[in-house]
């Protein structure tokens, strides 16, 4: 949940792709998803630290497609096409 957050605070997400963080943080989108290592946050971090316009787009980005992505009208349809499609 704090990658969704973040994100629709606008912020980037570094994170390494453990768990369904992939899913939620759209590598190049609105953010980078990165080996478990320190050299893999270190570049991803300078990257982001070095280029405010990067970030800048990125917040963009990240903030409508979590909103999209993650809201609670968008939870109340995939729970309604799941129970529908069980009924059948």
């Amino acid at each position: 949940l704090s990658a969704i957050e973040a994100q629709l605070a606008g912020l980037p997400v570094v994170a390494p792709n453990v768990g369904s963080l992939s899913e939620v943080v759209l590598n190049s989108e609105g953010g980078r998803i990165v080996e478990r290592t320190v050299q893999g946050f270190t570049m991803a971090l300078r990257e982001l630290l070095k280029d405010s316009s990067l970030r800048s787009e990125m917040a963009m980005r990240t903030r409508d497609q979590s909103r999209d992505q993650f809201s609670v009208n968008r939870m109340i349809q995939h729970h309604s096409a799941l129970y529908s499609s069980m009924g059948k």
